[in-house]
């Protein structure tokens, strides 16, 4: 068997099973929303770090932490030099994800914190993103950090006898370490998992089982948390664009199946997803496409465009709740790097950006690379 070199395509095979409100365009989610408090910068960032010391703290008191970390080893040992994913109880998980995990929770050779907390390290990816943050507040411009949770923080489960507690908010105590390393660093963060934890038991899926992405519906939560998080600046103005008029929120069925991937025996199975596809007049994707004019632009890898051709992407779905198009980069496998330089090539300086969204998948963070490239040099 040989390792995956790239990412395993898709195939959407079904569309079907909508309904007269989809035919009308109207859903709830995509109309005006009720007007709430506006934060300034150092009030989110307050704001953002008693988050994550609570976090942290709460982590701390995680019970079995130890223990799944063995587990997760043991697995990555077992599979990650062989497949691209690993079996687990229901589906497969990325064996890139496993590594990520042990690297991220496991202090490095003569080191006596984890990596994730290991800020002193001259390799650290707190430092770049820090860098990146300032750099971009000089030209008053914000920088949102949005690490993209994983399969493996939200269903230990699927590889270990672990109890979840009724208060549970993810199980990987280095990323909270990570968010909270990076508030402490004046960086503003949206941390997804507990928000993600919470819903792990809904009726719709936030991961797919044999896929690393996530669900539309797990798209879809993300869009509307970040999209609260954008309407408390005070200089969010929501956009022109009206459900119903310029675009219409259309719930189906979705029937997916990704190809084998290399190395891979076992065939995937197909999953039947409920689904709120957001589409442009006369019911067809995408609604908008992005906007390089727009104030917002979201840079990062594929969780922002996956499943861009059905109406299902996470641009889409915040497009629809802020009211406009937003402006993307999308590099699959460089979020962490690649993107600025992509940034970069554009050439303006990032003129009239007033926030850049980070997606960052957990499974790219520890590894990186991390290199700074000003955005803002030639």
């Amino acid at each position: 068997m040989h390792a995956a070199r790239r990412p395993a395509s898709r195939r959407v095979l079904t569309l079907g099973g909508v309904g007269l409100l989809g035919l009308l365009g109207v859903l709830a989610c995509a109309d005006e929303p009720a007007s709430g408090a506006r934060l300034d910068r150092p009030a989110r960032l307050a704001r953002d770090l008693d988050r994550a010391r609570a976090n942290v703290e709460w982590a701390r008191n995680l019970a079995g932490a130890g223990e799944f970390l063995d587990v997760v080893r043991a697995t990555w040992k077992e599979y990650g030099r062989k497949t691209p994913y690993a079996p687990t109880r229901d589906g497969w998980l990325r064996t890139g994800l496993l590594d990520a995990y042990v690297r991220w929770n496991t202090p490095g050779a003569g080191r006596s914190l984890p990596f994730a907390a290991d800020v002193e390290r001259e390799d650290h990816p707190v430092r770049t993103i820090a860098r990146y943050a300032a750099v971009l507040a000089a030209h008053d411009i914000d920088l949102l950090v949005v690490p993209v949770p994983s399969r493996l923080q939200v269903h230990p489960e699927l590889l270990a006898d672990v109890r979840v507690p009724d208060d549970f908010r993810g199980f990987d105590p280095g990323h909270f370490a990570f968010v909270l390393e990076l508030a402490l660093a004046g960086v503003e963060v949206l941390d997804l998992l507990p928000a993600f934890a919470r819903d792990r038991a809904g009726d719709e899926g936030l991961f797919l089982r044999f896929d690393h992405h996530w669900t539309p519906s797990g798209a879809e939560l993300a869009a509307e948390l970040l999209a609260e998080r954008l309407r408390e600046s005070p200089s969010f103005e929501r956009g022109r664009l009206r459900a119903g008029e310029d675009f219409v929120v259309h719930p189906g069925n979705l029937v997916y199946l990704p190809e084998l991937p290399p190395g891979m025996l076992e065939q995937p199975r197909a999953e039947t997803l409920r689904v709120r596809r957001v589409l442009g007049p006369g019911a067809r994707p995408p609604f908008i496409r992005a906007e390089r004019s727009s104030p917002v632009l979201l840079i990062g890898d594929s969780h922002v465009d996956f499943l861009a051709t059905e109406g299902l992407d996470l641009a889409s779905q915040l497009g629809a709740r802020i009211g406009a198009a937003v402006d993307t980069i999308v590099l699959p496998a460089g979020a962490t790097e690649g993107v600025w330089r992509a940034v970069r090539r554009r050439g303006d300086g990032l003129a009239g950006k007033r926030v850049v969204v980070w997606i960052l998948s957990t499974g790219r963070i520890p590894s990186g690379p991390w290199g700074f490239l000003d955005p803002f040099s030639d």
